[in-house]
This record gives C-alpha cells, structure tokens and sequence, in this order.
C-alpha cells in the first residue's frame, strides 16, 4: 500500500509538472507578445511625438514670422510719421523725457 501512495505521489507530481511546464510556457509566449506590443506602442508614440513636435516648430516659426512682419511694418510707420511730423517726434521726445526726469527725481 505505501508503494501505492507513492506512485499515485508521484504521478500526481509529474501531471503537476507538466501542467506548471505549459503554464510557464504559455506565460513566455505572453511576455514575448507583450515585448513586441511595446516595441509597436513605442514606436507609434515617439513617431506621435515627433510629427507633434514639428507641427509646434513649424507654428513657432510661422509666429516669429509675423511677429516680424508687423514689428517692421511698425518701426516703418514709426519712421513715416517721424518724417512727415518732425517737429511734433521732437515736442513728444522732449515731453517723455521731462515725465521720466520728475519721476526719478521723486524717487530719490
């Protein structure tokens, strides 16, 4: 009887090895699709990234651009009104600089 309980021990034993064997088998395969899934995500995301990145770039540059644009168009029109009114740029000149003059002479 005790040779009994030992086969039916150590049958039991191998079927549960057998079954741990397929179950890490099994688990391998998952990790190795996983791995691979991430791989894909990876790649998907720094291509995202990427083509976001360059979208921003190119909206920055688009911005600076006009940005530019108006500031030279401003700084001409500046001009324009200096050359068309010389006398009123110089009166204004003045009369800024007298403000600022009392303002830091109060100050102190």
């Amino acid at each position: 009887m005790n040779e009994k309980v030992q086969d039916n021990a150590t049958e039991e034993l191998k079927s549960d090895m057998m079954k741990l064997r397929r179950d890490f088998s099994v688990l391998g395969e998952d990790v190795k699709k996983i791995l691979e899934m991430k791989g894909v995500w990876a790649d998907k995301l720094g291509n995202k990234v990427g083509q976001e990145a360059s979208a921003a770039w190119a909206d920055v540059q688009h911005k600076l651009k006009t940005a530019r644009a108006q500031g030279e168009k401003t700084v001409d029109d500046v001009t324009v009104m200096i050359e068309d009114n010389p006398w009123t740029s110089v009166l204004t000149a003045c009369g800024i600089g007298m403000i600022i003059g009392l303002l830091l002479q109060k100050r102190n």
